[in-house]
């Protein structure tokens, strides 16, 4: 009997990754394929050309399927950006499930389901705490003794219009979406420990041209929102400020850049310009000043983000740095300045046979998107049909099968 494949693709703004896996029988994990193309046709964590992204997509695809010798046919889908909102929602759940069918860490319980706008759909529903008889704020719901439960869960949803063009793209490729995956969450599955999930942790995920921004406590995701500002704008800004072009800034950043201007030196380096005109030296310090109050404009912005979501102090566990952007010297330094919080930054974690190129903060989505799908490979069939609901009569029969149906598959 052959092992099970799983494919994970992550869609971001500057690169489109693909990673296959295959799960052992003593439930061990290996990348077995992987591929990644330069982004075309996608913004800020949206779909703006379909015809562009669906090319770049088929070449991550193309590459990926080297390593395998057969055809990937369907995959997870890392979603993005501001058009993901977040809700908590507490209300009633159907305990009749819970007597018979509750096992393991999967809950099978459906959450009677908030009203949400026509635009947006339900990308997954993330159970976290139950109450009954005045008790609340329970992990374990059997431990209650109550026919009449309620459940605390966080609802993320998208744009619907945004996820319909992801789904399209996807397809064109030639690939089934089996399930999208928020890439906030996708990160934290990869580089957050649990031991930070339940301390409190904020985790920041600056991309190419999304920062994501979650918040976890009590060992789950409590709140998440992004801005539209990654490190390109760091690049462009660059570019303005020097007055040379963005793929010549994208190496200065990368090659001298610094987060703590201070910390940068006062080494001259050598700035080509525009139009044949003679190049000029310029110190590190000075090159990242405008990198310097980009990001300090980008942690208030997150900071501000989270508090609007009711975050009233950092917790405890600190900030954990991940993206691309996060290996940039100095950040985790100056985030710890400005929030007066322990900072680390965060590497795709839990597959001990990680090839050395990915295990690098600008994988950590593309990993955990597999480790997600992984975990909750029946999830989909639940979105969907929570989705098709919404608005409808809560704890219909056939909501009731789809989590019947759920498994949950640990590393």
């Amino acid at each position: 009997m052959s092992e099970p494949l799983y494919t994970a693709i992550d869609l971001g703004s500057t690169k489109i990754c693909t990673l296959v896996a295959r799960v052992g029988q003593e439930g061990e994990l290996k990348i077995v394929g992987k591929g990644i193309t330069t982004s075309q046709g996608i913004q800020k964590g949206r779909v703006e050309n379909i015809s562009e992204a669906k090319d770049a997509i088929h070449n991550a695809q193309k590459k990926a399927q080297q390593y395998l010798g057969k055809k990937i046919s369907w995959a997870y889908v890392g979603v993005s950006g501001n058009s993901v909102t977040s809700l908590n929602n507490m209300s009633p759940v159907d305990t009749y499930l819970g007597k018979t069918h509750l096992s393991g860490e999967t809950h099978p319980f459906v959450p009677t389901i908030p009203e949400i706008q026509n635009n947006q759909e339900v990308l997954h529903v993330i159970p976290r705490s139950y109450g009954a008889n005045g008790i609340s704020g329970m992990r374990h719901p059997e431990a209650l003794g109550s026919a009449q439960l309620d459940m605390k869960s966080q609802f993320v949803l998208a744009n619907k219009t945004c996820i319909q063009n992801t789904r399209k793209t996807v397809k064109k490729s030639g690939i089934s979406v089996k399930s999208l995956v928020l890439g906030a969450l996708a990160s934290g599955e990869a580089c957050l420990s649990q031991d930070e999930r339940e301390l409190g942790v904020v985790l920041l995920d600056i991309g190419g041209g999304v920062t994501d921004i979650s918040l976890y406590s009590e060992g789950s995701l409590d709140y998440t929102t992004a801005i539209p500002v990654g490190g390109t704008q760091l690049t462009r800004d660059l570019s303005i400020a020097l007055g040379i072009p963005f793929y010549f800034a994208e190496e200065a950043k990368l090659r001298w850049g610094h987060a703590m201007p201070g910390e940068a030196g006062d080494e001259e380096v050598l700035i080509p310009t525009f139009y044949g005109r003679e190049p000029h030296r310029l110190s590190r310090h000075d090159l990242s000043l405008p990198l310097h109050s980009r990001l300090l404009e980008t942690i208030k912005l997150a900071i501000y983000k989270l508090q609007e979501g009711g975050m009233r102090a950092i917790p405890k566990g600190g900030i954990v740095l991940t993206g691309g952007t996060a290996a940039l010297p100095g950040l985790p330094e100056l985030v710890s300045k400005l929030t007066g919080s322990p900072v680390r930054i965060g590497y795709p974690q839990r597959i001990p046979s990680l090839p050395t190129d990915l295990q690098n903060p600008a994988f950590s989505t593309s990993v955990g998107i597999l480790l997600w799908g992984i975990r909750n490979y029946n999830e989909s069939t639940l979105i969907k049909n929570i989705s098709r609901d919404a608005g409808k009569k809560p704890l219909m029969r056939r909501m009731k099968e789809a989590v019947l149906s759920r498994t949950a598959s640990w590393i």
